[in-house]
Parts: structure tokens; C-alpha cells; sequence
């Protein structure tokens, strides 16, 4: 298991995972090879319940995901700051 953490602060949270994304393309070829061995690899992305926020998952991060072969989870937590 790998783990990386990245905190922003104010509404663009998909920010973060654009940068993630990027770092990660160049290692798509090991990635691949993970996703057909029989693994899996998901981005999660954990929001405060208690306050409105929101972002745009746009089109070009998407497609990128998918060639990753990625998922997406989002977390809600209530409490979380």
C-alpha cells in the first residue's frame, strides 16, 4: 500500500489530484502492470461535511484517470478541519 496527502485549502480540491495525476504518467506503464496483475489503485479525496464546497473534475483529468486505470473515491467527513 501506497499513500500520498495532500491538504488544500479553499474550493479547487481537484487541484491536488491534477499534480498527483501528473507525477504518476510517467510510471503508467508499472501502473498498468499493478491493475492487469490483479490490483487495484484509488485516488480518494476527503472533504469537511460541515462547510459548502465544490470543484470541476474536468474532461482531460478524467480521461487521464482512465488510462491510469485509477478510481476515484470521495469521503465526506463531518468533523474533519
Amino acid at each position: 500500500m501506497w499513500r500520498q496527502t495532500t491538504q488544500k485549502k479553499g474550493r479547487a480540491f481537484f487541484v491536488g489530484l491534477r499534480a498527483l495525476l501528473s507525477r504518476l504518467q510517467p510510471k503508467r506503464d508499472f501502473l498498468a502492470q499493478l491493475v492487469s496483475g490483479g490490483g487495484s489503485m484509488t485516488l480518494i479525496v476527503n472533504l469537511p461535511g460541515d462547510v459548502n464546497m465544490g470543484d470541476i473534475l474536468e474532461p482531460r483529468t478524467l480521461r487521464l484517470m482512465s488510462k491510469l486505470g485509477l478510481e476515484l473515491g470521495v469521503e465526506i467527513f463531518p468533523n474533519m478541519r
